[in-house]
């Protein structure tokens, strides 16, 4: 089972105010057509594997679970489509693969997926925490800022719990993968925060973001 395990709610919101009713239909009807046409867009990034959490049904959070928020978190999802669309119609979403890749095609959003750990949360851990994610990728290390209150199973009272605490203590790799924002890059180390991040490996005893 896979599902989106983090929304940047704050990013979110910011963006969708930006999107205009007539533009997205008209970015709407032409991914749509794109879509049914080719798989591939622009730099050569599958339009689909950007989507594919819409298109295949995953919910943001465990499905068949009591979830806190589930309207809210049913809009944020329809919100986070609108906007993958809008961006993608207007400045691409291209896929970090190597570091030749940011060299070639400067872009404000990326996707990725890999093995993440977490590699630093100070003491104490609030809904305020920021919690460092890294992957080492091809000749590059990804490093992501992720807001704790943004993880589906956290909540401000208690970001930590039973199901993620290995995660989070840096004992536990997951695989995730999502579109995040570009903030720069040290080296072979890149530097980003995700809009999204869709949880891979969530069939393993214990992988609950």
């Amino acid at each position: 089972m896979e599902y989106i395990c983090y929304i940047s709610r704050a990013k979110i919101d910011s963006l969708h105010e930006q999107v205009q009713s007539q533009q997205f239909g008209d970015t709407l009807e032409k991914v749509t057509t794109e879509t049914s046409r080719t798989a591939e867009v622009k730099g050569g990034l599958a339009l689909a594997k950007v989507l594919q959490p819409f298109t295949a049904g995953v919910t943001y959070g465990r499905k068949d679970t009591i979830q806190l928020e589930r309207k809210v978190k049913t809009a944020y999802l329809e919100k986070l489509n609108e906007i993958l669309l809008e961006i993608q119609h207007k400045e691409e979403i291209r896929e970090l693969d190597s570091l030749a890749a940011i060299d070639d095609a400067p872009s404000l959003y990326w996707y990725y997926e890999g093995d993440f750990t977490c590699v630093d949360l100070p003491a104490p851990v609030t809904g305020e925490s920021v919690a460092t994610l890294a992957s080492r990728g091809t000749d590059f290390e990804l490093r992501l800022d992720c807001s704790m209150r943004h993880f589906s199973e956290s909540s401000d009272a208690h970001p930590i719990h039973s199901g993620n605490r290995w995660f989070f203590s840096g004992g536990q790799t997951m695989r995730l993968g999502g579109v995040f924002v570009l903030l720069g890059r040290e080296g072979d180390q890149v530097i980003g925060t995700p809009l999204y991040l869709l949880l891979k490996t969530s069939g393993r005893p214990g992988n609950v973001l």
